[in-house]
């Protein structure tokens, strides 16, 4: 189960499968909230990176024009 999370290699949008409703079944649905956050976190990044690439490329254009 875990396993299958550490092969994909990064891949955010995957979840533990949560079998069971004890201890361990509560222990993987933190991981896959945990797991949520931190995607939607590197979204949010991804996404404000692009703002300030395109903000910067206005202003060197600016810049070049005066």
């Amino acid at each position: 189960m875990l396993q299958d999370v550490v092969k994909s290699k990064g891949d955010l949008t995957r979840k533990l499968e949560v079998q069971s409703r004890d201890e361990i079944g509560d222990m993987a649905t933190g991981f896959n909230t945990f797991i949520e956050k931190i995607h939607e976190i590197v979204t949010d990044v991804i996404s404000r990176a692009g703002l300030v690439n395109r903000s910067s490329g206005n202003a060197t254009r600016s810049m070049d024009f005066l």
